[in-house]
């Protein structure tokens, strides 16, 4: 035990006390689990305890081979911090705390968590300062972990809600709060279905309830009520949280207020409804030409099903294949002018002929290349001599 003291000292303050006394407090400090210091009034070091060597990876003895060491272990941003601590708590009656960084042998940085007190004598005398030191890495990583999730949890796009097994909230991210108009300190502890006035459209609440009970996991749509009294459509997707013994502690829930997409959903759905309905044929093509929209009046004009007509050349489909003089004209007015509009002679199905008026847009992305055109088709009596498509 005497080589974690310096060589030629017999106690850490020089004086005679009982040698009893010091060889206690040495056995005690020697199996700590922590790394113990103890540094006389200018600083010197007077014990160094054998943790050390599993805390810092260097014996205790190299401590005293080169007084300079303890310093030079610390990482050099934290430098500054641990030299200004050591300075000003010396021969301070405070207990302090600090944490700071050192370099092992190998590299690798370790966070020290470090407790400070002064060491009294028997007269009332401060005869230097005791410090406790504990590796604390794993538990700064886990602090920063944490940190790093609460900044994922509260900017994240989507509401994320977390509540007990009886609905009362226990988590409110920032998300949540601009789609909701509660900020979290308004809701935690409220039943978060009765404040949001939950209605699942799909299933009923006990269906719900049910479901995730059953399988961990429910996933749907819903509609909600905000602060401000509005009614939005949600995208839910809720988990079970479990305790150890297995039984539902709580639940998570992602949801995402998905009331503008479905305007967007009823918008194009009635758009298409109206394209369905028209009486003149609407054809859409990308841009080689090929079938991607066929609607009734198409299938009705040229005897032609949706099915077949998805993906096939609409001339083709039109028996406009062989006018390819008609045809040049009509792409070389796209080409300069984006549309064009006509009187043509198209074949059916049952190789009906078919004079018709017909109209054709070149749909454009932001850097003028086609996309796609839209090719509208009436039947007409005869007016002119037709140019074929």
């Amino acid at each position: 035990m005497t080589d974690q003291f310096p060589q030629g000292s017999n106690n850490p303050h020089g004086a005679q006390a009982p040698k009893p006394s010091v060889e206690r407090l040495q056995l005690i400090a020697d199996f700590a689990n922590d790394w113990e210091f103890w540094l006389g009034p200018d600083g010197s070091l007077l014990y160094n305890s054998p943790s050390c060597e599993r805390v810092t990876g260097r014996p205790a003895q190299a401590f005293f081979a080169d007084p300079e060491l303890l310093a030079k272990i610390v990482v050099p941003e934290d430098h500054f911090v641990f030299e200004h601590h050591l300075t000003e708590k010396l021969n301070s009656l405070e207990t302090c705390s600090i944490s700071f960084r050192i370099l092992m042998p190998n590299g690798e940085r370790r966070w020290i968590g470090q407790i400070s007190q002064p060491v009294i004598d028997h007269d009332g005398q401060q005869i230097g300062r005791r410090a406790s030191n504990r590796d604390i890495t794993a538990a700064r990583q886990a602090e920063q972990n944490l940190r790093y999730q609460a900044v994922l949890f509260n900017n994240l796009i989507d509401a994320v809600i977390a509540s007990d097994k009886n609905f009362c909230i226990t988590a409110w991210n920032a998300a949540a709060e601009a789609m909701y108009g509660w900020k979290a300190e308004e809701v935690l502890g409220c039943n978060g279905l009765e404040i949001m006035q939950t209605v699942f459209p799909e299933v009923d609440k006990a269906r719900m309830l049910e479901t995730i009970t059953k399988n961990g996991s429910y996933r749907g749509e819903a509609t909600q009520v905000r602060k401000d009294g509005q009614r939005i459509q949600v995208e839910v997707a809720s988990i079970a949280m479990y305790d150890f013994s297995g039984k539902v502690s709580g639940y998570l829930s992602v949801n995402r207020d998905i009331s503008q997409r479905k305007r967007s959903e009823e918008t194009l759905a009635i758009q298409a409804a109206i394209l369905e309905n028209l009486q003149d044929a609407v054809i859409g093509l990308d841009a080689q030409l090929m079938v991607n929209y066929w609607n009734r009046s198409a299938e009705k004009l040229y005897k032609w099903s949706k099915a077949e007509a998805q993906g096939k050349p609409v001339l083709q489909l039109t028996g406009a294949e062989a006018e390819k003089q008609g045809r040049h004209e009509l792409l070389q007015q796209l080409q300069q002018t984006g549309e064009y509009t006509g009187i043509a002679v198209h074949h059916t199905r049952d190789a009906k002929h078919l004079k018709v008026e017909m109209h054709v847009k070149a749909v454009r992305d932001q850097n003028g290349q086609v996309l796609c055109y839209i090719l509208t088709v009436r039947e007409v009596s005869q007016r002119q001599a037709p140019v074929s498509f």
